[in-house]
């Protein structure tokens, strides 16, 4: 069953039942931290001291999920101090699940990932959102579609995970919540990557009191892609 929320996305049965699921295994094993969750908002722990929250975005991708189209994932991310930690995307369909904690690296199924690290070529793929909400900025539209190829899979946490896992050389979002981006965030650095916003800034770290509906917008990437692609964007 798909019904839509007031901001006209769509939700079906399966993201509140997995993420009620996730809540619950949390709650269960972290009862004092706090929890942000894309359809369920935000709660606190018990005895919750600020330092420590859980994003989870049960299904990015729920436009592919209703359509039976297989791009999809389910993300979940552990922040303390306002800093990405722990980043998990799991792509069921094909089974992969990439995961990092911060400082001892990132790994695809258990086995080490890292960026592709290639500089900005005619064959670089390149991760962009698409939709009516999304009017891409003219560096995109004008100078990227001609230098490079770019890819909309409809999953920003899987064009994250992905560019950890060296598949996609950068990727780009706007519009994007802290739910979205914060275990990609992980899974990149931790891949030897660069994430920022499209102006360079860290995006890191965050006060969920006051930014926890924040529309955000990133460049993600190895270093060298990063660098020439965040010169197009200035």
């Amino acid at each position: 069953t798909t019904t839509r929320k007031p901001d006209a996305s769509p939700v079906t049965q399966v993201d509140l039942e997995l993420e009620s699921e996730l809540i619950r295994s949390i709650r269960e094993v972290y009862p004092d931290h706090a929890i942000l969750a894309e359809e369920s908002g935000w709660t606190n722990g018990q005895g919750d001291d600020g330092r420590y929250c859980w994003l989870i975005d049960p299904l990015d991708g729920t436009r592919n999920y209703a359509r039976r189209l297989p791009l999809f994932s389910v993300t979940v991310a552990l922040i303390c101090d306002g800093v990405p930690v722990v980043g998990v995307v799991y792509d069921p369909i094909a089974d992969r699940m990439y995961s990092a904690v911060r400082g001892k690296g990132a790994t695809l199924n258990g086995i080490p990932m890292h960026v592709a690290n290639r500089t900005w070529e005619s064959d670089s793929l390149v991760g962009v959102p698409g939709g009516p909400r999304h009017e891409l900025p003219s560096a995109i539209t004008d100078l990227w579609i001609r230098r490079c190829i770019l890819r909309n899979l409809g999953s920003t946490a899987l064009h994250l995970a992905l560019v950890g896992a060296g598949s996609l050389d950068a990727a780009y979002g706007q519009n994007c919540h802290w739910w979205d981006i914060a275990a990609g965030a992980v899974l990149i650095s931790e891949a030897g990557g660069v994430l920022t916003t499209p102006n360079g800034q860290s995006l890191f770290p965050i006060d969920l009191s006051r930014q926890r509906n924040a529309e955000v917008a990133f460049l993600g990437g190895g270093a060298d892609i990063h660098r020439a692609l965040l010169e197009t964007l200035g």
